[in-house]
């Protein structure tokens, strides 16, 4: 299945799969030619974070302790229909900055053809700096069927010895 994706601006880093066998592909933060991006404080007061240039001339953005953030990734996807792209927080991000989703996972769908932002929260106790061009998260193309739903008057009956949810299978076999 293919994915056509428009890159905004040359600027736009390429997506790319980390290996041959890598199931999702990387998503990377576009910072070149914006002034701003959009996000909120820890306390839910919206912010505009400004897109500064370091001392090394790189285009970063700081985000400040439980700050969130939609970051830009200046592509905007053409996901054919029946399909959608499931985004992903990276794992080495998350563990070890405390980078995460803010929404766990994100999913785009055939007929949104908008710029595709990633919406990210620091959840470390120190400002942490998004550079242009970094990983950010990871998507992967997804067939998405949608269900017939069917309402029902009769409550579903039990189809294995489980007895509820939420830790009710225990945490060691």
């Amino acid at each position: 299945m293919e994915l056509k994706i428009y890159r905004m601006n040359p600027m736009v880093p390429f997506v790319d799969y980390a290996t041959k066998d890598s199931a999702c592909f990387d998503l990377s933060a576009c910072l070149m030619d914006r002034p701003s991006a959009k996000g909120f404080y820890a306390n839910n007061e919206p912010v505009i974070y400004v897109v500064i240039t370091d001392n090394s001339g790189k285009h970063c953005i700081k985000i400040p302790p439980r700050g969130r953030i939609l970051i830009p990734t200046g592509m905007v996807f053409d996901i054919p229909k029946g399909y959608c792209v499931k985004v992903y927080s990276r794992s080495g991000l998350s563990v070890k900055k405390g980078l995460a989703m803010t929404n766990g996972l994100g999913i785009i769908d055939s007929d949104y053809v908008e710029e595709v932002f990633v919406p990210i929260i620091n959840h470390s106790d120190q400002e942490l700096v998004i550079y242009h061009g970094d990983r950010i998260a990871q998507a992967e193309l997804l067939l998405a069927p949608q269900a017939q739903v069917a309402y029902i008057n009769e409550r579903p009956q039990q189809k294995s010895d489980r007895n509820g949810g939420f830790g009710s299978t225990g945490v060691s076999k």
